[in-house]
């Protein structure tokens, strides 16, 4: 029986070539309306074959699956006029949109701050995209791949290189999006600003994932003020030359040292691999009183002093070291001197900065009721002036007298026996209180 229907679709129910829509795919013919025609094929998936997808405006899909002949070979290529490449969302009952996005590249490079995957930014989405690229979108607004409104959804295998911010998730109507994404074996490179920047979300979880070579952090995590990100996962990934040379920019930085009036972090970092050395930025930042997290068995390959920050009221859960070579766990951590955590521990660390008046007993820290642990709590003093007797106390009773701190950092530890630690100088202007809060098992 011969075919009569002579098109790259061949016959009826077949995926849909966008060939047959008036595609060209040289990088000169515009495409715009060819793709925007076939991707208005609701229910079909739309083949990209090999080729590069010359478009001038947004394409807005509402058929069920868009689907490249590689991520290397099919690529949409935006002109300069373009600012947002191609938008997945919701737009009705008979307005749907593809929920998997399979084996092309959308390649940002004649954009100046446009974004080149938008998920979510006018109703909710829920999409599954596996082996792409987003490349190139630069400017100081350019985003490779922006997460909004979305759900229930996965990114396999994606490569997210040389843009501005490489990933963004933020949602855009004010809600409790994005929820339940799961992005596995990506790679976010080469950012001019950030690999991946966090603003909003719950139950997100990166597995595998690499982090590499951005200007600045390979993740910041950063709500609004009042703003929730509660249960950011990250598993297994790697974070390699985040940050350049600055030691105090952070491969992660999760927090910017505020309460950011009232919002809450709650973030867990795990068997990660920080690949450090002496010329590259430190590993994490955990970074103001909004922040609480737990971090276990991260590994390093060289240990730079203080390679991990817990500071400003940030307060996390230290478990699960793993032995590294060149590794001293007195210096792993940050505080002023050095010396939070021994290689038997498992710690529990918060720490603080209260100016302390002359002639005033003045409460630094209140140590929590009914806590089963052995805990310390170690001060430094510090001023720039005459400093008259110093004494810190703990429900009344003296406990220590700290030491002035000069050039080299030091301190006095003292086991906890009560509630209230305070510091009283008998003269003297006032002082700083430096104030360092662990509470640690034994295994």
């Amino acid at each position: 029986m011969a075919l009569t229907k002579v098109t790259y679709s061949m016959i009826d129910g077949a995926v849909v070539n966008v060939f047959d829509f008036g595609a060209v795919g040289d990088g000169v013919a515009d495409d715009t309306v060819a793709l925007q025609n076939a991707m208005n094929q609701v229910g079909k998936t739309v083949f990209l074959p090999k080729g590069t997808y010359k478009t001038t405006a947004t394409l807005t899909p509402r058929c069920s699956q868009i689907i490249g002949e590689s991520a290397l070979d099919s690529i949409i290529e935006p002109s300069s006029a373009v600012t947002k490449v191609m938008s997945i969302h919701y737009g009705g009952v008979n307005d749907p949109y593809p929920t998997y996005l399979q084996g092309f590249k959308i390649e940002g490079a004649n954009t100046t701050n446009a974004t080149g995957l938008y998920f979510g930014d006018v109703d909710v989405c829920a999409v599954t995209v596996d082996t792409m690229y987003v490349e190139n979108f630069t400017g100081t607004s350019g985003v490779g791949i922006r997460v909004g409104q979305m759900l229930k959804s996965e990114f396999r295998r994606i490569v997210a290189y040389g843009s501005y911010n490489n990933l963004l998730v933020l949602d855009p109507s004010g809600y409790s999006f994005p929820t339940t994404i799961h992005f596995d074996s990506c790679v976010f490179a080469n950012g001019t600003n950030r690999g991946a920047e966090i603003t909003t979300g719950w139950n997100l979880k990166f597995t595998n994932c690499i982090f590499e070579s951005n200007a600045k952090q390979g993740v910041q995590v950063l709500p609004g003020t009042g703003g929730e990100i509660r249960n950011i996962i990250f598993d297994a990934c790697w974070f390699e030359q985040n940050g350049g040379v600055s030691p105090n920019i952070g491969q992660m930085r999760i927090g910017n040292g505020t309460a950011l009036g009232g919002a809450q972090i709650e973030t867990i970092v795990r068997d990660c691999f920080f690949n450090l050395d002496v010329n590259y930025n430190k590993a994490v930042f955990f970074d103001g009183s909004a922040v609480g997290g737990v971090l276990s068995n991260p590994r390093f390959d060289y240990v730079p002093t203080y390679s991990i920050e817990v500071r400003n009221d940030a307060f996390v859960t230290l478990t699960d070291w793993m032995p590294t070579s060149g590794a001293a766990y007195d210096t792993i951590i940050y505080a002023p001197d050095g010396t939070i955590r021994t290689a038997n521990d498992i710690a529990y660390v918060k720490n603080g900065l209260v100016s302390c008046p002359t002639a005033t007993a003045t409460t630094i820290f209140t140590v929590p009721t009914g806590e089963d642990f052995t805990a310390n709590v170690r001060v430094w003093i510090s001023s720039t002036s005459s400093v008259g007797t110093v004494t810190v106390s703990q429900s009344g009773a003296v406990a220590a007298t700290p030491v002035l701190l000069g050039s080299a950092v030091s301190g006095v530890t003292f086991s906890l026996s009560g509630q209230n630690v305070q510091v009283t100088q008998s003269s003297g202007s006032t002082l700083d209180c430096h104030w360092l809060y662990t509470k640690t098992y034994r295994f």
